[in-house]
């Protein structure tokens, strides 16, 4: 079973013991963290499975979409931000992903939504239409599976477990000195490699765990991946002293080193942007909180944030435009709000935030003007480097795959050009090769 360390079981475990050599995983000096600048990836989870569908609608297959969808589909006259694909079918957003904002505490505007974003395809966010998991996934609509195999990055993983495709390709990168990455929604299966889970962050920077695994079954070697750093002759003073400089495990060590309180103090983002000020959202307060660690210079590589439900069985018009609202503006603005202050703040590292759902949704409308669990759904990709546009093949609402929207592209496509983005080997994390989809 893997070790599950904090600093104080470290330090028990560790005294009066000695520790080998271990090749240094963890870069040793702010400058040398400074001098690499790999992608950042936010991962941002629509939990409970979102509908595609009525995401963004495929115009130039009305009919069948309206009569699938009888009650809960959307109208030409509904749709926002309508636009054309390289193979010139017509699509269009759902209107709660247009936004009306007011200027922000610097007097800018910021951009309304992500239909303003993607431009007519011309922007920094591409959608990726029909993503899913293989008819071979025999629990693909189930969500604690179709999750995890979204985690993993591979096809019925929730029979074995393992790692995930995130903490497996940071952990093998130089990072700061918070550890490779960092989720703001409790512990993320996605971020888990071989050493690191990466620090798991509540509602303040003041709040938060690091918990470190790893194969050792000793506490001494799995002190040794933790540090990353060569410790032959290493004592348990010693330990401590590295551990309350190099990490951050408890309040005590945050309040009294360099670390979370320095972070917060340099990146305060006082004007960050919010769709209301007055009623912030959870994934709003997400993205803030990870903007403060980009910009405040913590080192980390990745981050996870989720938000839903998605699940959205019954009154599914009642509910689905608010999520959607929410995400289009939670993320235009902090990827806005990034754009605008990272140079600023000497960051160099480029930002990219996508987002991943447990599965799509019924073509159908139910008995409860709701959808149902599906397959085929889609993925935004939204930052720098991004080629915008629609991305893939939007699954026929007249050929079925069991009464299910098919899937066009392989949820290991997507993760596979990801890893490529971000210096991982697709081949090793997803277990096959994959043309790129071309949006990155």
């Amino acid at each position: 079973m893997a070790n599950i360390l904090n600093r104080r079981s470290v330090i028990k475990g560790m005294a009066g013991m000695t520790m080998a050599p271990m090749l240094a995983r963890v870069m040793t000096s702010e400058a040398a963290a400074a001098a690499s600048t790999p992608p950042i990836l936010v991962v941002i989870e629509m939990n409970g499975g979102n509908d595609g569908l009525n995401t963004v609608v495929p115009l130039s297959q009305l009919g069948a979409y309206q009569a699938l969808r009888p009650t809960i589909s959307l109208t030409p006259s509904q749709v926002v931000s309508t636009f054309a694909a390289g193979d010139g079918a017509q699509y269009g957003f759902h209107p709660a992903m247009s936004l009306n904002l007011a200027l922000d505490k610097s007097g800018n505007t910021p951009m309304n939504g992500l239909p303003s974003v993607f431009n007519g395809g011309n922007g920094p966010l591409a959608i990726v239409v029909g993503t899913g998991l293989p008819g071979f996934d025999a629990q693909r609509t189930s969500h604690p599976c179709a999750r995890e195999d979204w985690y993993v990055g591979r096809p019925n993983a929730w029979v074995a477990g393992g790692d995930g495709w995130l903490g497996r390709v940071l952990e093998n990168q130089s990072y700061g000195r918070l550890g490779p990455s960092a989720s703001t929604s409790g512990v993320a299966q996605l971020l888990q490699g071989r050493y690191s889970s990466g620090l798991v962050i509540g509602n303040s920077l003041a709040s938060f765990n690091m918990n470190f695994y790893g194969p050792a079954a000793s506490a001494s070697s799995a002190a040794g991946a933790w540090l990353g750093a060569a410790a032959g002759g290493t004592n348990a003073m010693q330990i401590s002293t590295a551990l309350d400089q190099k990490t951050l495990g408890d309040v005590n060590v945050v309040n009294g080193a360099n670390g979370m309180a320095g972070i917060a103090q340099t990146a305060p983002l006082s004007d960050y942007i919010y769709m209301n000020p007055n009623h912030v959202t959870s994934l709003e307060m997400q993205l803030f909180t990870i903007a403060r660690l980009i910009l405040g210079g913590s080192g980390l590589l990745g981050y996870f944030a989720s938000f839903g439900s998605f699940d959205t069985h019954d009154l599914q018009s009642a509910g689905h435009g608010s999520l959607l609202s929410t995400l289009s503006g939670a993320m235009t603005n902090f990827y806005s709000y990034i754009s605008q202050k990272k140079a600023s703040f000497g960051i160099a590292n480029n930002v990219i935030a996508m987002t991943i759902s447990d599965f799509g949704r019924t073509p159908h409308e139910n008995s409860g003007l709701g959808t149902d669990h599906g397959v085929a759904g889609v993925s935004f990709i939204l930052g720098d480097g991004v080629k915008g546009g629609l991305h893939g093949a939007y699954p026929s609402l007249t050929r079925l795959d069991e009464y299910q929207l098919a899937v066009t592209v392989p949820f290991q496509n997507v993760i596979s050009d990801i890893v490529k983005a971000i210096g991982g080997n697709p081949v090793e994390i997803v277990g096959a090769s994959y043309p790129s989809i071309g949006f990155i």
